[in-house]
């Protein structure tokens, strides 16, 4: 094998390479954009959650009240 042929290889296997670096480059940017998606998707479903917990606390409260309200209307009369 001639040393240009050895010297062709070698170019073709640093493309290779580069080419495989630059792929790995870009996949990991489109990992980093889909986390963010995520973590924002996320926070959206924890906010939602805290709502949605707040409001079966507060209509919880309303019915305790409800409840007390008819037993002392019972009770007084």
């Amino acid at each position: 094998m001639t040393s240009e042929n050895l010297e062709t290889q070698y170019r073709e296997a640093l493309n290779q390479t580069l080419n495989h670096l630059q792929t790995v480059n870009l996949l990991v940017a489109q990992i980093e954009v889909k986390m963010d998606e995520v973590r924002d998707s996320m926070q959206n479903l924890s906010q939602i959650g805290e709502k949605l917990a707040a409001k079966k606390r507060r209509l919880i409260v309303k019915e305790k009240r409800k409840v007390i309200y008819v037993l002392i209307s019972r009770s007084s009369s």
